[in-house]
């Protein structure tokens, strides 16, 4: 009989191999039919749980790679755990053949295997179900994920039976060897990279490779539909950003995915009238259209999350008219379809700008950005405006909502800002000079202003500003720059809104209420 030692060895490099194929496998799920992998649902409950402190710095250091190296990371984790399962399942199904140890038996043994790998799977899916996914949040059998329990229960257990059957399969190659082929672990071993682990390999090479050709055609897709900007001399943006290019932040690593045939909104709370719209009834009432411009509250100065897109939908105020507002309203709170919430001041969900929209620059609105439709508050940051919203109740009180309990302001109004987009930091100009550029941005307050330093901010130049599309948009400004030497410059950028302020220059970071100071680059003249 094989030493148990040299078994629980096998059984850790057959779970890690096995870990591997249905890792994979659940990478291209993901990437094909939008399935909810066990690490995306992990990640958002660690994500919940993590103080909203150690949230800020690393994303102030990561940035928008902080969800993918957590992702990465829960990945390999992932892997290793499945090969601490591997040791378990030499330890629960150890059977081996005895006596003569004739071909046939260990044949035997290998068909025993598959069958003990499968049932082994089960036991993990079982434990998945019932303990781990109601400890993410997520309920029995993840009854909470966009599916319903039924989908993801099969989806799952389809992921659990490539790892048991892997598992079987490579462990009844190993330890059904002849002992008289493999007098000692490393002859087993040896045996091993000879006959099983080509085949393993392969055919984590093929999975593994069928979800990188998914991900590699649609990053071309994305890469072929919008010309190029230069690494170091940098590109103004589009006034209206592509919709496939707007910044995305969520609490989630899984978004919501919502039929719309089965989605309604609810209007309750403090109202003489409750009622429900689907979303025909809403796409049928009397629609507005505006040019707005959201900001996320994390993005740090001179950051990339803002941008820019024309919406169509619903004042919020009609919708609230309808229902027929009792006296007392201090706020309207909001719930969408992830169990995010959030609330708006009763002035700023009455004012007209303010709407419920479900078409975004032409188009449905997409997935990421709330489909089938979302609240949209000009004037404050993006966490305002819920996205995959299905509830919204008029209270009397001062409802603080999921970002607001983890120490983020409720205030949420966006602080003036200017963004130097050409040239691009570290990059380079020339010394016959050229035209910089960016944008500015303050809300609903409007830009009266941007103003551009060369030399560190000891003298500044009034750029010139485009036509801002609506009151609640970014503009974009210019300045012709004929550099007076060569080598390094120290470029700054500032803004006044429209009420005559001028952007706050003292540097703050994000958390709680919005990232303030001055963008500064180095550009080389050459």
């Amino acid at each position: 009989m094989m030493p148990k030692r040299p078994l629980l060895r096998l059984g850790f490099l057959a779970g890690i191999l096995a870990g591997i194929v249905m890792t994979a496998l659940m990478i291209l799920f993901s990437l094909v039919f939008g399935a909810a992998t066990l690490p995306d649902v992990i990640s958002s409950a660690v994500l919940q749980f993590t103080p909203t402190n150690i949230q800020d710095a690393l994303l102030s250091t990561l940035g928008a790679n902080l969800k993918p190296t957590f992702f990465t990371l829960l990945l390999v984790g992932q892997i290793i755990i499945a090969g601490l399962f591997g040791i378990l399942y030499a330890a629960l199904f150890p059977a081996r053949p005895a006596g003569s140890r004739l071909a046939a038996e260990y044949e035997e043994y290998r068909q025993v295997s598959w069958r003990s790998g499968t049932l082994f799977s089960i036991l993990i899916w079982l434990f998945t179900m019932l303990i781990m996914l109601p400890v993410t949040g997520v309920g029995f059998f993840g009854s909470a994920l966009a599916g319903g329990a039924g989908l993801i229960s099969l989806t799952y257990l389809a992921f659990h039976l490539s790892y048991g059957i892997t598992l079987g399969y490579l462990m009844g190659r190993l330890v059904s060897t002849p002992e008289p082929q493999r007098p000692a672990l490393a002859t087993a071993i040896s045996i091993t990279r000879r006959s099983f682990l080509t085949q393993a390999v392969m055919l984590v090479a093929g999975v593994a490779a069928a979800g990188l050709l998914a991900r590699v055609l649609s990053l071309f897709a994305e890469a072929i539909s919008l010309p190029q900007e230069s690494p170091t001399v940098g590109a103004l943006p589009p006034e209206i950003t592509p919709n496939n290019k707007f910044y995305i932040v969520t609490k989630n690593f899984v978004d919501p995915t919502i039929n719309k045939a089965a989605w309604t909104l609810s209007i309750g709370g403090l109202v003489d009238r409750p009622y429900q719209l689907t979303y025909d009834e809403l796409a049928a009432m009397s629609s507005a259209s505006e040019y707005v411009t959201l900001e996320c509250i994390s993005n740090p100065v001179g950051g990339d999350l803002i941008s820019n897109a024309q919406w169509r939908g619903v004042r919020l105020s009609d919708l609230l008219l309808r229902s027929g507002l009792k006296p007392g309203v201090q706020k309207v709170s909001l719930t969408a379809a992830d169990d995010y919430t959030d609330s708006i001041p009763l002035e700023r969900a009455m004012a007209p700008q303010t709407m419920v929209v479900y078409e975004m620059s032409g188009q449905p609105l997409p997935m990421e950005h709330g489909y089938p439709a979302r609240l949209l508050v000009p004037g404050l940051h993006g966490y305002k405006s819920v996205k995959w919203v299905t509830r919204i109740e008029p209270v009397n009180y001062n409802f603080q909502g999921y970002w607001e309990q983890r120490g983020w302001s409720d205030v949420g109004t966006v602080h003036t800002t200017s963004i130097i987009d050409v040239p691009m930091d570290d990059g380079t100009f020339p010394l016959s000079g050229g035209q910089t550029g960016g944008v500015g941005y303050a809300g609903d307050r409007g830009i009266a202003k941007v103003e551009l330093s060369t030399d560190g901010g000891s003298t500044w130049h009034e750029a010139k500003l485009r036509k801002a599309l609506s009151p609640y948009t970014w503009v974009i400004w210019t300045y012709p720059w004929i550099p007076d030497k060569l080598g390094l410059h120290e470029l700054k950028v500032r803004a006044t809104d429209g009420t005559g302020r001028l952007q706050i220059a003292t540097p703050k970071a994000a958390l709680p209420d919005g990232a303030t100071g001055l963008q500064s680059i180095i550009v080389t003249v050459q």
